[in-house]
C-alpha cells in the first residue's frame, strides 16, 4: 500500500476541500502490479484532521466528509460511511476502492466560482475570482459576491447558465453571457425584474451608472449605482 500526499487538488465548484488529499495506490507485493478495481469487501481509511486549516480553507465542520475524486464525473464524491470525532481529530471512512481521497465539505461559494480562475493581483487572492464574461469579484461565500461594478450580490445559477442576481438597491436582476461580458460596452445589459425593464450599465470615472430602458428615457438619464 502506497499513500502520497499531494497538494494538487482537482477543483470543484460544490466542495470545499482541505489543501491537501491522499493519493492511495495498492500493489501486489510479489509482481508489483498495481491492483485495480473495486474491493470484495469495505476497507477502513483513517485520517488525521488540522481543525484550524479546514476551517480556514472555508471547510464546513459540521457536515465534514471523506471523498473520493471520481475522473469519469470530474468532482469529489461522498465515501460510503464517514464518522469525524472533533476531540481525537480523525475522520474515518469506508470505501471498496482506492482513489485520491480528502477531507470535505459541501460549498457555500457562488456558482460563479466554479466558472472563474482565481484573480491573483489583490490581497486575499484566494477568495477574488474572475469570470471570463463578469469580470473580478470576491466570493464571500453563502452564494454572496462583490463585483467591483455592480457591489454587492447575491447570485442564483439557473441550469442554462444565466444567472439571477439580488441587488439590495435594484433587487432581483438577470444576466447571461449572452448580454453582459466585462471588456465589451455593448455587451452590458441586465434585466429588472422590479422595474420590468433592461439597464445598461457602464463604469466611467469610478463610478457605475445605468440607463434604463423606457420610451421617456432620454440618451443623459443615467443614474449612479450605490456600491
Amino acid at each position: 500500500l502506497v499513500v502520497t500526499p499531494t497538494a494538487r487538488i482537482a477543483r470543484d465548484a460544490d466542495v470545499k476541500t482541505a489543501d491537501y488529499a491522499y493519493s492511495l495506490e495498492l500493489f501486489n507485493a510479489k509482481t508489483g502490479k498495481k491492483i485495480e478495481g473495486g474491493f470484495e469487501h469495505d476497507v477502513i481509511i483513517s485520517v488525521p484532521v488540522d481543525i484550524k486549516s479546514l476551517e480556514d480553507n472555508g471547510v464546513d465542520l459540521d457536515t465534514i466528509e471523506g471523498k473520493y475524486y471520481d475522473a469519469t464525473k470530474n468532482a469529489w464524491v461522498s465515501a460510503k460511511t464517514t464518522s469525524f470525532d472533533e476531540n481525537s481529530s480523525k475522520l474515518v471512512m469506508t470505501t471498496d476502492h482506492f482513489s485520491s481521497y480528502v477531507v470535505a465539505s459541501q460549498s457555500s461559494d457562488s456558482d460563479l466560482v466554479g466558472e472563474s480562475l482565481t484573480y491573483t493581483e489583490t490581497e486575499n487572492a484566494e477568495e477574488w475570482y474572475s469570470s471570463d464574461w463578469f469580470g473580478p469579484f470576491y466570493n464571500a461565500g453563502d452564494n454572496w459576491v462583490y463585483h467591483y461594478q455592480l457591489g454587492w450580490l447575491f447570485t442564483e445559477e439557473q441550469p442554462d447558465g444565466s444567472y439571477w442576481l439580488y441587488h439590495e438597491e435594484l433587487k432581483w436582476l438577470w444576466t447571461s453571457s449572452e448580454y453582459y461580458h466585462i471588456d465589451s460596452f455593448d455587451m452590458s445589459y441586465i434585466f429588472s425584474e422590479s422595474k420590468g425593464n433592461w439597464l445598461f450599465f457602464k463604469f466611467s470615472n469610478d463610478q457605475s451608472l445605468y440607463w434604463e430602458f423606457t420610451e421617456d428615457t432620454q440618451t443623459s438619464d443615467w443614474t449612479p449605482l450605490q456600491l
